[in-house]
């Protein structure tokens, strides 16, 4: 309650407020925080406070008071995942209120995360949402002074702003889209006294009362409205070292020919490389616009809780695991019984046994609560390597230099070998020297630890055990190893496999407080991955045992593992070669979504064997990545890609006569293949490959945009005019597409029997981007990621369908939408029999048959959905009274909402465990595939393109020769130039 005294101060500040505000007489509530706030401006302090959800308070009147203040709601602790979709996954949410715009800065976020319990330096990402988007688009980061005037605008309207935070390094990439030119992470700084505080800004006597706006839109964050979610230990994540680079830009070459290029440069076979390995799909080419229809729709899937290890023998360590207690007091140790200690006489023995008993528990909770080992007489271990886990652990938690001076099966005993302090002799006390280190004769430190076991007994049990220690604390104790230090980092690593080695010896020293080397941190690293992702080498042996519980779980499902040929067929080993997966629910459900075209793509493994990851993806009804079947491969040749092709067209029942659609990179392994075993197929080209092997002699953006032109033209005449624009630029790039077969790269050759006109192999690309972090795993866990992606993706795109109605698919109605907005202009006349002239605008007049349903824009007959043509005569039909339906009924059943069902409708069944897999009868034990060791560091990034290749400010001018402006000759310039100019 207020006090008379108090109630008559808060009238008095809320009508000086009103009057030096020049606002209306507001009803008096939150009196307290109006009077703390005043407080707060008079004394030149920042007035915000931290709360939590349950301990918010209301302050619209307090916002209406002063229209600078706003409040945060900051989001912590958590992680984002990817787009589409993107989240904020297990994180804690505190609420900042009364934050003072007029005064605010980015440090001022710094001070908040210390209220909020961050008091550990740390590197640290602030983004703030804007209000109304999403956290695909709407995220702008909070590192700058411009950051700080671009979140300003904002302020007027709103009132409640949502704060991101990631720790160590940003996945995001709105620090290189702020305004603002630098990346500002912000740390902890030392105080280097009190900044110069700001003061409050007076309004105009004219302004207005703002609308609030209390309700914060839906932002994709995974946590309950008022409520925390599930908080996950804060784990550094790596250090982004290119913080500071700018983003790449392209230069606008000119047109022009390298001749000495194009002496060893085949236009149809191109250059053999993968340059877009993990390209991100749609957006993976700046220079072409992917067209709406052909959008890859992909659903997000969330992989980070994938399990990687297969192994049967690893022994999962549980981080500082504690002992079995003493049996007296059973259950909780926040419980005690207090059976036997209960007195109702003054006995002070017993009274001293029981305080004696209370303080016990006590330390023991204690020790627990703090995580440190402890080991009282009367405490019993299982084994013996439990044991001397628990004083390795103790000698590096008190650094000290402790060895077991007894190691056999019944008895263990530790002594500490430290030093002991003594002062130097060689000088007196008093004197300006310091105190030496000199261990004495004869004495050394009293701790001892004895535990053993009985003849007829399996427990251990600590029968001497001296605490206390007088040696001096070492930063180099024994016990501190790369395998010891493996155990312990094995949630690190766990929830951060890619932490730098860096990153991870600053982390381990301040944890452990002991000095640690680079190699040292990269050995316990290489062993805790193994114990997460398993061996390498052993998981080959385990192939029989994976493809047998597949097929028992997933009946018909196709599993072929081929092998080496051996110098030695009675040997009982073979070295692994291939093998090969295709479900027989995905065989089903591709066959329902009736669209006979597929995708061809590999990826290089990023483990110590060699390998590629062949896919074959097609697209479902609505736009989305279709995974059909997938192989581990020794490379991408024309035989192993004869043999994946065969064994996809068994199961697909695909013949050398079918008339299948595929679409691929230009690999030099993958073309012939086709063409042998199907060569009635169509074989699409990527353009974009295409492109990129031209930039290596003709760039520029002009000549690139006509090249996109001529690829997208529908029809012939289209093309041919387009060609020719290439043709008035440079008939040496005119004469070097004519090379490539036009059936292979323009839709104006395409046939329509495969319902799209995609010209992108972009959604191969897409699912190639899902498998980043599968492609370093060991072969079966590679295969299990793969395999669980699939699973959980179908599981995601039912949730879709479910929300879905209407008879197309969502994509597809979004597509006819679209069509029929540019339908409105367009009029259709009928010649008395099937056909109809559909005139337009810009002398777009076109002939529509509506018993074959082409048109000669022949996008119709391309994708299978009405082109703005059709729609138009639909339309004109139908006003003549003719009932022919909607538009919608004219579709392909490819688009059809129960085409999509039907095609989901298959789904992929769990397996079990790796120890309850069934056991391979082979005989033979499977060995890794044969590994040279190549020159140099290993490649684990994708091969960049010519205009990608930069030094982080511009780019280099790869591919290009430079002329020296003296002597005219290529090769060197002016100031490298020993010849004379010409005269």
């Amino acid at each position: 309650m207020f006090s008379p005294s108090s109630l008559s101060l808060s009238v008095y500040v809320s009508r000086h407020f009103c009057a030096e505000y020049a606002i209306e007489e507001f009803p008096i509530s939150n009196l307290k925080t109006i009077i703390n706030l005043v407080g707060f401006i008079e004394m030149g302090r920042t007035p915000w406070q931290v709360r939590s959800y349950d301990d918010r308070m209301e302050f619209r009147d307090v916002y209406d008071l002063y229209p600078p203040l706003v409040s945060f709601k900051i989001h912590h602790g958590g992680r984002f995942t990817n787009t589409p979709g993107r989240q904020y996954l297990g994180g804690k949410t505190h609420y900042v209120e009364l934050v003072d715009t007029d005064t605010f800065s980015v440090h001022e976020l710094q001070d908040m995360m210390h209220e909020i319990g961050y008091t550990t330096p740390r590197p640290t990402y602030y983004h703030f949402l804007v209000p109304g988007k999403d956290l695909d688009n709407g995220l702008h980061a909070l590192g700058s002074d411009m950051d700080i005037l671009e979140f300003l605008k904002f302020v007027p309207k709103y009132k409640v702003f949502e704060i991101y935070t990631e720790h160590w390094v940003s996945k995001l990439n709105t620090y290189n889209r702020s305004p603002g030119v630098s990346n500002v992470v912000i740390e902890q700084l030392p105080d280097e006294g009190q900044p110069e505080l700001g003061t409050i800004k007076r309004v105009s006597k004219t302004s207005k009362k703002l609308l609030l706006e209390w309700n914060v839109g839906d932002s994709g964050v995974d946590v309950d409205a008022g409520k925390e979610a599930l908080h996950t230990d804060e784990l550094p994540t790596g250090v982004d070292f290119d913080a500071g680079k700018e983003p790449l830009v392209e230069d606008e070459f000119p047109i022009g020919v390298d001749n000495s290029m194009l002496d060893d440069f085949d236009p149809f076979w191109g250059e053999g490389e993968n340059v877009d390995g993990e390209a991100n799909g749609n957006n993976s080419d700046p220079d072409f616009e992917v067209e709406l229809h052909n959008l890859v729709d992909e659903v997000a899937v969330d992989m980070d809780t994938f399990h990687t290890n297969t192994d049967l023998d690893v022994e999962w360590m549980e981080k500082n695991g504690m002992a079995t207690e003493i049996p007296n007091v059973d259950g909780d140790a926040d419980t005690v019984y207090m059976d036997g200690l209960e007195s109702n006489t003054d006995d002070e023995d017993l009274e001293a046994e029981r305080k004696s008993l209370l303080r016990k528990l006590r330390r023991e909770k204690v020790a627990v609560e703090e995580d440190t080992v402890s080991f009282d007489v009367g405490k019993v271990f299982g084994s013996k390597k439990e044991i001397k886990r628990l004083i390795d652990l103790h000698a590096i938690q008190s650094r000290r230099q402790i060895h077991l001076i007894r190691n056999d099966t019944h008895r263990v005993r530790a002594v500490c070998r430290g030093s002991l302090p003594e002062m130097n002799k060689e000088y007196g006390v008093g004197s300006s020297t310091h105190v030496g280190t000199k261990a004495s004769d004869g004495k050394s430190c009293p701790w001892l630890l004895h535990i053993s076991k009985g003849k007829n007994d399996s427990t251990w049990m600590v029968k001497t055990f001296v605490e206390s220690h007088k040696c001096l604390q070492s930063m180099k104790v024994k016990a501190c190893t790369a395998s010891f230090l493996s155990k312990e980092i094995v949630d690190l690593i766990t929830h951060n496999p890619e932490i730098p080695i860096k990153a991870l010896q600053v982390e381990m020293q301040r944890t452990y407080g002991q000095k640690m080397s680079h190699m040292k941190a990269f050995r316990a690293k290489t062993m805790a991955l193994n114990v997460i992702r398993g061996n390498y080498a052993e998981q080959y042996n385990h192939l029989g045992d994976y493809a047998l519980e597949l097929q028992r779980t997933n009946p018909r499902t196709t599993v072929k593992l081929d092998v080496e040929c051996a110098a030695d067929p009675s040997g009982d080993s073979r070295r692994f070669k291939r093998i090969y997966i295709c479900f027989e629910s995905l065989k089903k459900g591709f066959k329902a979504g009736k669209r006979d075209f597929l995708g061809l793509d590999g990826a290089f493994m990023k483990g110590p064997y060699p390998g590629q990851i062949l896919t074959a993806v097609g697209i479902d009804s609505n736009n989305g990545t279709y995974p059909l079947a997938w192989a581990i491969v020794e490379a991408e040749t024309t035989n192993s890609w004869t043999w994946f092709l065969q064994l996809l067209g068994d199961d697909l029942d695909i013949t050398v006569r079918s008339n299948f659609t595929f679409i691929s990179d230009r690999q030099k392994g993958i073309i012939p293949a086709i063409a042998k075993v199907f060569p009635s197929a169509e074989h699409r080209f990527c353009v974009r490959h295409i492109q990129e092997n031209m930039k290596l002699s003709w760039r520029g953006k002009e000549i690139t945009d006509q090249l996109w032109k001529c690829a997208a033209a529908p029809t012939v005449p289209e093309f041919q005019e387009a060609m020719n624009g290439i043709k008035a630029m440079s008939t040496q790039c005119y004469d070097w597409l004519k090379q490539i077969p036009l059936h292979h790269w323009s839709r104006a050759h395409f046939t329509g029997r495969s319902h799209t006109d995609c010209i992108l192999n972009n959604f191969c690309e897409v699912f190639n981007k899902q498998l980043v972090e599968a492609r370093d795993k060991p072969i079966v866990s590679c295969l299990e990621y793969i395999r669980e992606y699939v699973m959980k993706r179908i599981g995601n795109v039912n949730k879709c369908i479910e929300k879905a109605d209407g008879p197309l698919t969502p994509k597809a109605a979004l597509v006819l939408e679209e069509i029929k907005k540019e339908a409105i202009n367009y009029r259709a006349i009928w010649n008395g029999g099937s056909k109809y002239q559909v005139n337009g605008p810009w002398l777009d007049n076109v002939v529509v048959d509506m018993s074959e349903k082409v048109c000669s824009c022949r996008r119709w007959e391309l994708i299978g959905i009405p082109c703005k043509h059709a729609v138009a005569t639909i339309w004109t039909i139908n006003s003549n009274g003719a009932e022919v339906g909607m538009p919608e009924f004219w579709v392909d059943e490819v688009y059809w909402l129960d085409t999509w069902k039907k095609m989901y409708s298959f789904h992929l069944e769990p397996i079990n465990g790796p120890k309850m897999w069934p056991k391979s009868t082979c005989p033979t034990k499977l060995l890794p595939p044969t590994h040279h060791k190549q020159v140099g560091r290993p490649k684990k990034k994708r091969v960049k393109s010519v205009t990608e290749i930069t030094d982080g400010k511009r780019l280099k001018r790869v591919g290009k020769t430079v002329r020296c402006v003296k002597c005219g000759k290529e090769g060197h310039n002016k100031r490298t130039c020993k010849g004379q100019a010409p005269t």
